[in-house]
């Protein structure tokens, strides 16, 4: 769908019907011909729609104005390839129809612009070349009203989750600047402690209000494009390019990515997550992405606080971060203290890259089969147990017909390990997991499904 322009009509009690302002100023012939033909009509519907020539239509909406000399006004839309005018109609003309008419209201706004139209025209004008670049748009009208628009194509919205996190896609200061004056003083906290390394669940803490609270103001800047829901970010994670990556946009992203990585090589950064493996294999081993470490005396092998530096270096590795080591000169470790930042170096890469669109996250899933199978000891998705006994198959089966697999297709396994082999609290837990085990629900989400932790989920595996 392409925005071809846009006009106001109005009809008047001594001028008629007039065409007031059009952007570009091409379309005015079209709109002499075609609104003022509808304007006769009186119609009251909420839309107009009109087919043109070259798969082009307009979309109009009268409103009434109840004030001034101007008794009706009627906003139009010129569009090319327009598939769905419902949208155009809630997104786009009513919201901006309630302004114009606000301002009609209150200060006579048509009526003014009778006698001098430039203003509409360079409210028409903005509109038109915000929309060309962007289908999310910001304006304000007369000087008072500010006007958000959004026609960004709707994806299927994510299930937010308390392990997701936050992560912007502006500055943060840039952002608030964008705010409206009257913004939630909870949506501008977290603006300001959102991260991708902190979970929702942390943030509702920081914040003392509920999930749904944070849900909600999350979904607000999705919808604007002002964020992305995430997972954590962690160096323990698989990240690889992704499948649809939209390779044309790279003359655009390498730039920003020089600017704010000089020292590293992007092309050989996305050769290194064009195969799945841990982040942090590629944080250790990689010597081409980083610059190398700075050599320490302190890690020759006569010093005697060598076996506590390896031990606090591997803590580095593993995610925590360890800045100061006391007994050694009393002070900071250079060699960490480099590790240190090439750690939030690398963590720095991965976001710029996810705000990119350039990889995305790799998860694990767990689909068993086998040529036996394990009988249904009762367990259903969402840790609710079935009656053990005076239930039929068929009923166990019409409980979990959603999500667990049916009888006809369903892979069955067995547990090769016999009781005396294994502890009887792993076997439940396995019974208790085995629906989730069909290669449709990932570890994070069977951990928060289940309230376990990732220990408990792989002791099983």
């Amino acid at each position: 769908m392409r925005i071809l322009g846009f006009c106001i009509v109005v009809s008047t009690t001594n001028k008629g019907n007039l065409v007031l302002s059009c952007y570009p100023p091409e379309l005015q012939n079209t709109s002499n011909i075609s609104l003022l033909h509808l304007l006769s009509q009186n119609n009251q519907h909420n839309i107009f729609s009109l087919q043109l020539a070259n798969d082009s239509s307009l979309l109009a909406s009268p409103t009434a104005t109840h004030s001034g000399i101007t008794k009706q006004f009627l906003l139009v839309v010129f569009l090319k390839n327009c598939s769905n005018p419902h949208s155009i109609q809630e997104n786009l003309l009513s919201p901006l129809s309630a302004a114009i008419y606000h301002e009609q209201l209150f200060r006579q706004y048509l009526d003014h612009q009778l006698d001098d139209n430039s203003d509409s025209v360079k409210f028409l004008k903005n509109l038109y070349e915000s929309f060309q670049n962007s289908w999310i748009c910001k304006e304000k009208l007369n000087g008072s009203v500010d006007i958000s628009l959004n026609l960004s194509p709707l994806k299927e919205f994510p299930v937010l989750r308390p392990y997701h996190a936050l992560l912007l896609l502006v500055d943060v200061d840039e952002l608030i600047e964008s705010l409206p004056d009257d913004t939630s003083p909870l949506l501008l906290e977290l603006i300001k402690i959102a991260s991708p390394t902190r979970k929702f669940e942390e943030l509702q803490n920081t914040l003392d209000c509920s999930l749904s609270q944070v849900y909600r103001l999350s979904s607000h800047l999705v919808y604007w494009q002002k964020a992305k829901i995430v997972h954590v970010i962690s160096p323990r994670n698989m990240y690889i390019v992704k499948q649809d990556c939209d390779f044309s946009r790279i003359p655009q992203i390498l730039p920003k990515f020089q600017e704010q990585f000089p020292t590293l090589d992007f092309f050989h950064i996305l050769s290194q997550l064009s195969t799945p493996k841990p982040y942090s294999a590629i944080m250790q081993k990689d010597p081409n992405i980083t610059p190398k470490l700075k050599p320490s005396p302190l890690l020759s092998p006569q010093n005697p606080k060598l076996a506590s530096i390896r031990k606090q270096q591997d803590q580095i590795e593993t995610g925590s971060v360890i800045t100061e080591t006391s007994g050694v000169d009393g002070g900071v470790v250079d060699g960490y203290s480099e590790k240190k930042k090439d750690s939030k170096l690398y963590l720095d890469v991965i976001i710029f890259l996810l705000k990119e669109g350039v990889v995305e996250r790799l998860y694990t899933f767990i689909y068993l089969k086998s040529s036996k199978k394990i009988p249904n000891t009762g367990y259903a998705i969402g840790n609710e147990m079935m009656e053990k006994s005076g239930v039929s198959e068929t009923r166990i089966e019409k409980r979990n017909k959603r999500l667990s697999r049916s009888e006809d297709d369903r892979r069955a396994v067995e547990i090769k390990s016999t009781s005396s082999q294994q502890r009887k609290d792993q076997e439940d837990l396995f019974q208790r997991l085995l629906p989730y085990f069909t290669g449709e629900f990932h570890i994070d989400e069977i951990k928060f499904r289940e309230n376990l932790t990732r220990k408990e989920v792989k002791s099983i595996l």
